[in-house]
């Protein structure tokens, strides 16, 4: 008899949701005989009480009647059921749903037991992730470009490089900037003979640095509409860069692999473009300065892990030590990394939650993996706007904007 007064439950719920107009107006009974006459749930309130992101935040509902068994308790925010963490008669913890991302989603609560849901109440729900090439006036991508790397200014402006992807291969196509407004406009015109145009660092000046044919570092002049200057070749020839980032005193620090991993280099190429090299037998895919340390998503010893590595006075390099073993997550590939500025490290990987967020207590966090089917099979590239929007080029060639509610860690390129 209790399954059977629990399945008339259920089915008077799904068929009163079609019943159910969108007005805050008396509850509409989903009255049963074999339910029951418990009392009607009533929100009195919702924490956090202004907004909160889809497929990332915990909403807190208070009121009361509500069940202490969490199975006998349904949240709905439109139609979507929302799944429920914790409950107590008074309270309930629940995942906002990603689906229901609007100004106006209606939270109403239904208890087993009770013949009518609770008192309807509007609420916002925001998206945590936007394809930003989409929003971009005009779009940023057409159907066969491609955002390869990512930077901003201290403006806020937005800088992608895009290459041009047929059955041939793949053409560099420049890059573009993009206003806060999301105005895009051509920074720099394509480079004759070059297939794509990454990492992408802004530096001292505002001017704008990159890696061609693996190993020659371009400089783009502030004022852009040019194809870029050759600064620097890195040697040996086999030598490929994965990343750059600048440390305080203006020192471009830079990684990848080569062809040999235990000849592997991290190199400090000074103002003066002088070039000091410090041995790091790994495979190297993002570099970041913070806190005077040099962090490193690498692969040592055939297991992937964050690295770092003092940085000491005269623009020398300490022992490398490592500080997240990235074994935890399988077999997933750590790309880019970043900071924000209370210290939690972002990692862009090809495991399928996309970005791992691993905070200074070395405890980590999937946040975003409802948001995966963005993402494509790789999260590659991170660039800080000058608030609280983090930008990331995926292996797709999408450009996305990621509201994270934290500033960056101090950036010294700009």
């Amino acid at each position: 008899m209790k399954h059977h007064t629990r399945l008339l439950f259920l089915t008077a719920i799904v068929f009163s949701l079609g019943l159910i107009g969108c007005k805050d107006d008396p509850a509409p009974s989903i009255y049963n005989s074999s339910v029951g006459n418990g009392s009607t749930p009533v929100i009195n309130s919702i924490n956090p009480t202004d907004s909160a992101q889809g497929g990332v935040d915990t909403l807190i509902i208070t009121g009361s009647n509500f069940s202490t068994v969490t199975a006998e308790n349904l949240v709905y925010v439109n139609t979507t059921n929302a799944t429920i963490y914790q409950s107590s008669g008074t309270q309930l913890s629940v995942k906002v749903p990603r689906a229901e991302v609007g100004d106006s989603a209606l939270i109403r609560i239904a208890v087993q037991g009770a013949q009518k849901f609770s008192n309807g109440i509007y609420y916002k729900i925001l998206p945590a992730i936007v394809d930003y090439g989409e929003e971009t006036t005009p779009k940023l991508l057409g159907a066969i470009e491609f955002a390869k790397a990512v930077t901003t200014d201290i403006l806020g402006n937005v800088y992608v490089s895009i290459t041009l992807t047929t059955t041939t291969g793949s053409t560099d196509l420049g890059v573009k900037k993009i206003t806060p407004d999301g105005v895009v406009t051509t920074f720099a015109p394509k480079a004759t003979g070059v297939s794509e145009v990454l990492p992408l660092k802004m530096g001292p000046n505002g001017s704008l640095y990159t890696v061609r044919s693996s190993r020659r570092i371009f400089r783009y002049n502030s004022a852009g509409s040019d194809a870029g200057t050759a600064w620097i070749t890195l040697t040996p020839a086999s030598v490929s860069i994965a990343d750059m980032d600048f440390s305080e005193n203006k020192t471009l620090w830079a990684a990848g692999s080569n062809t040999t991993i235990a000849n592997a280099t991290v190199y400090a190429i000074l103002p003066t473009a002088t070039v000091k090299t410090f041995p790091f037998p790994a495979r190297v895919n993002s570099v970041r300065v913070y806190n005077n340390y040099l962090y490193m998503s690498a692969q040592k010893d055939s297991a992937w892990g964050i690295w770092r590595a003092p940085l000491l006075p005269n623009d020398s390099l300490g022992t490398p030590e490592l500080y997240f073993d990235f074994t935890v997550y399988g077999s997933a590939i750590p790309q880019g990394i970043t900071f924000s500025s209370t210290g939690d490290l972002y990692v862009a990987t090809d495991a399928p939650q996309g970005i791992i967020v691993i905070f200074p207590s070395k405890n980590s966090i999937a946040r975003y993996v409802d948001y995966s089917s963005l993402f494509g099979t790789t999260v590659k590239y991170f660039a800080w706007g000058n608030g609280t929007e983090l930008y990331a080029v995926t292996s797709a060639g999408k450009l996305l904007k990621i509201y994270v509610r934290a500033h960056s860690a101090p950036y010294y390129g700009q």
